[in-house]
């Protein structure tokens, strides 16, 4: 009987190391389909890295996406992935003047311009 549980003892003990060493050398990854990986810190050391307005600072949080240019309708711009629309007040945003290609805006009483990156990837 003896014999018999230390074989069983001994067994589990086996299964168990090898199973924790599969489990510890074993890489995580993840596909985030097109969304936020859900691992990675929404806040770092460095800067923000959600894009969302309420995070807005400075103006280097800051970035244009898109400017849908209507003067007799109202023209909308996209700042870091939200629409917007000239007069909007937003956390401490205000969006004074969309034109073409540049949106004129204040962070915290200051006043930028900020104008769409050109197309190849330069800004």
């Amino acid at each position: 009987m003896k014999r018999v549980r230390f074989f069983f003892t001994c067994v589990a003990f086996l299964f168990l190391s090898v199973a924790y060493c599969f489990c510890a050398h074993s890489q995580v990854s993840y596909n985030p389909k097109n969304e936020r990986d859900p691992f990675v810190p929404l806040v770092t050391d460095e800067r923000v890295s959600a894009l969302g307005l309420e995070y807005v600072e400075t103006i280097d949080d800051l970035r244009l996406e898109g400017i849908i240019f209507d003067p007799s309708a109202g023209s909308m711009a996209i700042l870091n992935g939200e629409v917007v629309r000239e007069g909007d007040s937003l956390y401490n945003l205000k969006i004074l003047n969309i034109s073409g290609s540049s949106v004129v805006l204040t962070v915290y009483d200051i006043e930028y311009t900020v104008s769409l990156a050109e197309e190849g990837g330069g800004e």
